[in-house]
């Protein structure tokens, strides 16, 4: 089970970014208060051009972050999958954000793509005169299983008498917590299915009662496999 890193990078702007360039200057506008910070709402874009704005510097950044190579084997990938920013569309944006989803088999790996991500923020924010806010949102541990482990075992046997092919690989669910703490265990699926997390997802229903069955009597064989002598 790979583990997975989950940030929310935001790009803030300093009031004194805004205004023609030499000029610290903002136009006066309302403002409302989110945590004691203190945000203007209306920084008009046609008489502050050019101005720094949060969402071309996030832009920048994402831009960026999709060049990276990252290793196949460890297998390792990332997502920019959500991202806010702005208020108006004639409205230089004083924060935007993004949420990244960065994930690997192997510790090390994650790290070195981490470290690459978040210079890439900090440099994009630094020429575009931002500041960067990370806050960590999840962090999935590591873990893994043995190929022969009695638990894999049973259910690969299972599979077989009921005329199912078994397939493993790495994925990425909460059984990463119990994996990485030790305790044994596998994911098993009830059927097939494609384009997972996205709006044409779908599964086979035609295997479903065969998955269902393999899901009980897993169940009941491993509850002898780990169950203590006696």
């Amino acid at each position: 089970m790979p583990e997975a890193r989950l940030p929310v990078i935001s790009i803030l702007l300093p009031v004194g970014a805004y205004g023609v360039p030499g000029q610290a200057t903002v136009p006066p506008c309302e403002t409302e208060s989110i945590n004691s910070i203190l945000r203007p709402l209306c920084v008009p874009s046609w008489g502050n051009f050019p101005s720094p704005s949060a969402v071309h510097i996030l832009g920048r950044a994402i831009a960026d972050i999709s060049r990276l190579q990252v290793p196949k084997d460890p297998k390792t990938t990332f997502n920019v999958g959500v991202i806010h920013g702005g208020t108006t569309v004639n409205t230089i944006a004083a924060e935007a954000e993004m949420l990244v989803d960065m994930r690997s088999v192997d510790a090390r790996a994650l790290a070195a793509l981490e470290r690459q991500v978040l210079a890439i923020v900090e440099r994009a924010a630094r020429e575009g005169q931002g500041q960067v806010k990370t806050e960590l949102v999840g962090d999935r541990p590591a873990g893994a299983i043995p190929a022969d482990h009695p638990v894999v075992r049973t259910c690969r046997a299972i599979h077989q008498a009921l005329g199912l092919q078994t397939y493993t690989e790495a994925g990425s669910t909460d059984h990463n917590v119990p994996l990485a703490m030790g305790v044994p265990g596998v994911c098993l699926s009830v059927t097939e299915g494609a384009n997972e997390h996205r709006l044409d997802e779908y599964i086979e229903t035609g295997p479903v009662p065969t998955g269902v069955k393999n899901i009980l009597l897993d169940a009941v064989a491993l509850t002898r496999v780990t169950s203590p002598p006696g």
